[in-house]
């Protein structure tokens, strides 16, 4: 799995290639939260696909919103 990951102060964003990395993203988010306390807030938290025609299942996501064709979100200030 190669993982490409920003963060600044709270927020932080993480690139997966594949739908299948997204597995291995969400168990990595829940190992650091077991070891460090701090936990991902999927009410917070938006899973944005960045390329065309990859699907992705919302049941990978453990409560995460994904964000679908043609909607819009903000992050940092940018308009996604």
């Amino acid at each position: 799995m190669v993982t490409k990951v920003c963060g600044y102060v709270d927020d932080t964003a993480v690139y997966a290639r594949s739908p299948e990395d997204v597995v291995e993203v969400m168990q990595a988010l829940a190992r650091f939260g077991v070891a460090s306390g701090l936990m991902t807030n999927a009410a917070k938290s938006v899973a944005v696909p960045l390329c065309d025609g990859v699907a992705i299942d919302p049941d990978l996501l453990h409560g995460i919103r994904l964000l679908q064709a043609g909607e819009r979100y903000r992050y940092q200030g940018v308009l996604l």
